[in-house]
């Protein structure tokens, strides 16, 4: 009994050791959301996001990964002068907090990236992701092929090989083979070996 006590004593002491309280949310705020972000309402979130660069240059949305921020992307929108650069906080990471309806799919995030283009006035975009953000955004383009420009990938998940189904999402619903490939299909539509550089020649 008394070596119980030891592992149950030692448990106890390893948890004190490693919990750590939530830090409150006004403090987080004033460190990670200053300008250029702002909180937008949308789609019953409250995103925090940012939008920076010329408002009528080509918009260009940038969706982060699992357990990442729109931080991911600071030296990014620094570089990409002369376009307008949206990258915000997916449900449930960073300063967006919960869904309010407890709805992490593939689904609601298409959903809450087509309500805040349209919230936002843009038509079009050329939407980058990383990881699970990629998976988001080619998901994003199969959906919603009218409202993409360029599309860029960086090591997305769930991407469907020729052949292979894919499970995710928290029903464990199947990404259809086909979704990947009209995926792909609006990838090629819209040129994915020229840079960005060339919308913004385009541009001017």
């Amino acid at each position: 009994m008394k070596w119980l006590l030891w592992i149950v004593g030692a448990l106890v002491v390893v948890v004190l050791a490693l919990w750590t309280p939530d830090k409150p949310r006004d403090g987080l705020e004033a460190k990670y959301a200053g300008p250029p972000s702002q909180f937008v309402d949308v789609a019953g979130l409250r995103l925090h996001v940012r939008d920076s660069g010329p408002a009528a240059a080509p918009a260009v949305v940038m969706l982060h990964g699992l357990g990442a921020s729109l931080h991911t992307w600071d030296a990014w929108a620094d570089g990409l002068t002369g376009f307008r650069v949206i990258r915000f906080d997916l449900p449930g990471f960073g300063l967006t907090g919960p869904d309010p309806g407890n709805d992490y799919s593939d689904a609601r995030s298409v959903a809450v990236i087509v309500a805040l283009l349209d919230q936002l006035g843009i038509a079009r975009a050329s939407v980058v992701g990383h990881s699970m953000g990629g998976r988001i955004a080619w998901q994003f383009a199969a959906a919603h092929p009218d409202r993409i420009d360029r599309l860029v990938l960086i090591s997305p998940d769930g991407f469907a090989s020729p052949g292979f189904g894919v499970r995710q999402g928290s029903g464990g619903a199947a990404v259809r083979v086909a979704d990947a490939r009209r995926a792909a299909e609006v990838h090629a539509a819209h040129e994915p070996r020229a840079r960005l550089r060339g919308r913004e020649a385009d541009h001017r």
